[in-house]
């Protein structure tokens, strides 16, 4: 099975979805935005929730097992995250971006 970071970040964003309010995910993405117009790459998931528990979740959601801590499993975990970060966690856009 080819997973990829896409599949990956749809997971996340469901997994957002279900942790987070609509308001939340409203706040994260205002945030958000505020945090790129001053070159921060950090995430206001983590404002919210255990944004890296969320992500555990998300990838054992999609490729039916927990990261493995190797440089491969990092790297797809990272790259999935920005991806979904930058379709402000809207499973239309991430589906309508690239894969890494």
């Amino acid at each position: 099975m080819n997973i990829t970071t896409t599949d990956i970040a749809l997971a996340f964003s469901r997994t957002l979805d279900n942790w987070l309010s609509e308001l939340e995910m409203a706040s994260v993405i205002a945030e958000n935005g505020h945090r790129r117009a001053a070159d921060d790459d950090s995430c206001a998931t983590h404002d919210y929730c255990d944004a890296n528990q969320a992500m555990m979740e998300a990838f054992e959601t999609a490729t039916g097992r927990g990261p493995s801590g190797s440089e491969a499993d990092i790297s797809l975990i990272n790259a999935a995250w920005a991806q979904a970060k930058r379709a402000d966690f809207n499973a239309a856009a991430i589906r309508g971006g690239c894969d890494d």
